[in-house]
């Protein structure tokens, strides 16, 4: 059992996409706590939104033509509301969110496959 802040916190997280002028949720109301050295599966059909929660979670989304509500925090920030060049200076261990992203990342701290 771990004691102190989890890793990770999603809280109530929705993503929508645009299309034409009303907006389709892809991400639905998704909460999970990660602690550290815990590992979390996300499953799903094809088209559930697996890679969706996960591009959200790194901030991959055009907000033009994306609505995102609720929280991902890390680091006591809600990783949400950062804007881009302040998210891009996230570090997760060693590397940045934007290292993470390009797949530079060699090393065990946070692992997203698509």
């Amino acid at each position: 059992m771990q004691t102190g802040k989890p890793l990770l916190e999603i809280n109530h997280l929705h993503t929508a996409f645009r299309i034409k002028d009303d907006y389709y949720d892809a991400v639905d109301d998704v909460s999970f706590t990660l602690e550290k050295n815990e590992i979390l599966a996300i499953v799903g059909e094809s088209g559930s939104g697996k890679s969706t929660l996960a591009t959200t979670i790194v901030g991959l989304h055009n907000k033009a033509n994306t609505r995102i509500s609720g929280e991902v925090v890390y680091q006591d920030l809600n990783l949400i509301d950062l804007k881009k060049h302040n998210f891009n200076k996230l570090y997760i261990g060693n590397y940045t969110i934007n290292d993470i992203v390009e797949g530079k990342i060699i090393e065990n701290y946070f692992l997203i496959l698509f």
